[in-house]
């Protein structure tokens, strides 16, 4: 597991590596705030482009260390957590170049960067449900202010990833690339003068009020009763009963 850091001008490139789906485990995450103070103390790099080695971007947080944690400042605390905030929260540009699948951590990672590219061909989600958690790196909290409420909650509550089309389509990715990904978001880091965009900082979506031009509020599911309620509260042993249980 590794970070490799090379120069292009201005603009550092940083190539995220550990096993096929470039997970983060401590190491990784260790050696990418590393990398990132490096960066802050370049005085001659001016903005960053984040990717991942081979055919992922990141396929999310290690599984195996789930249930570990660092020990930073004399107490636990995430490492990744800390490594999202602090990437949305660095002084210079930060470009997510994302190719293949971006899914979980990996995609909480991208969230925090200031900009978005990705290829035609990427997949994007929030699988943990599969695995009976949330997303735990502020990827709730951020997706919801980048893509709306509703969009935000299917993709975590279902699990299923999205294609790079949709997600440019509702905000999640900025641009849509079809050749190189990773020399695209290097001609945007060079040819372009990139705000400081912080996801986390954008207004927490509002819910829409009936009479302000949005439609009325969709009325609450309740459950429905059973078309013989009475007949099971009565008894189906009773003498007017004719009907059989549906339970």
């Amino acid at each position: 597991m590794s970070v490799t850091t090379t120069r292009h001008g201005a603009t550092l490139l940083l190539i995220m590596e550990n096993g096929a789906v470039n997970a983060l485990s401590f190491g990784l995450v260790g050696a990418l705030d590393e990398a990132l103070t490096a960066a802050l103390d370049d005085a001659d790099c001016r903005a960053i482009v984040l990717t991942g080695a081979g055919k992922f971007f990141c396929g999310g947080a290690d599984i195996a260390e789930f249930d570990a944690k660092f020990d930073k400042g004399g107490g636990a605390a995430d490492g990744l957590r800390d490594l999202i905030a602090r990437v949305e929260q660095f002084p210079k540009p930060v470009i997510a170049a994302i190719h293949g699948a971006a899914l979980g951590g990996g995609l909480e990672l991208a969230l925090a960067c200031h900009h978005r590219l990705a290829h035609q061909a990427t997949k994007l989600g929030l699988p943990e449900v599969t695995l009976g958690l949330l997303p735990g790196a502020g990827g709730t909290q951020r997706l919801p202010r980048l893509i709306g409420a509703g969009p935000a909650l299917a993709m975590m509550l279902l699990g299923k990833p999205v294609s790079a089309k949709l997600a440019q389509a509702s905000g999640l990715i900025d641009v849509l690339v079809e050749g190189d990904i990773v020399a695209a978001a290097l001609d945007l880091a060079v040819t372009t003068e990139l705000p400081l965009r912080q996801t986390g900082a954008l207004p927490p979506p509002l819910r829409p009020r009936a009479g302000r031009g949005r439609g009325p509020r969709r009325p609450a599911l309740r459950p429905q009763p059973c078309p013989c309620h009475h007949h099971r509260l009565r008894g189906t042993d009773h003498p007017r009963s004719r009907r059989r249980p549906c339970l």
